[in-house]
């Protein structure tokens, strides 16, 4: 399952986070690509490091699925590209679960410093409006 989103570079693992203990999912393992700079010279006058083009984690499922989750940067300004791969032949409900968490999550947090997460209806992913977390004072 693939999918762009609009979102911050920096809340991925904020997203995931979220959505993995949501879609009963953990990860093994995490591999990053660095990309090159438009401007070279600028990047090592700046003293800053190349900018992270790519994140690919290996997945576990809770029933012993392996799979892959990528994470890309698209071709607008903050657009995310997110890919899905579970098992041999694919499992839709997986691959479903965790792309529309982490979708719903980066735009939760897209232009904020932080944001409630919400809890939603299982079944459909719709937002159910409440916070979790302990009410009261």
């Amino acid at each position: 399952m693939v999918r762009t989103v609009r979102g911050d570079w920096e809340d991925i693992g904020a997203a995931l986070n979220v959505a993995l203990p949501r879609c009963r999912v953990t990860t093994l393992g995490r591999e990053v690509e660095f990309g090159e700079p438009e401007h070279p010279a600028d990047v090592r006058l700046a003293g800053a490091s190349l900018p992270e083009v790519s994140r690919v984690y290996a997945l576990l499922t809770g029933r012993g699925a392996e799979g892959e989750l990528s994470f890309r940067r698209g071709a607008g300004v903050d657009e995310i590209v997110i890919t899905c791969r579970v098992g041999p032949f694919g499992q839709p409900a997986v691959e479903f679960c965790l792309v529309e968490e982490l979708a719903l999550r980066l735009g939760d947090l897209y232009g904020v410093g932080v944001a409630p997460v919400r809890t939603r209806a299982r079944a459909t992913g719709r937002d159910t409006g409440r916070v979790t977390g302990r009410a009261g004072p």
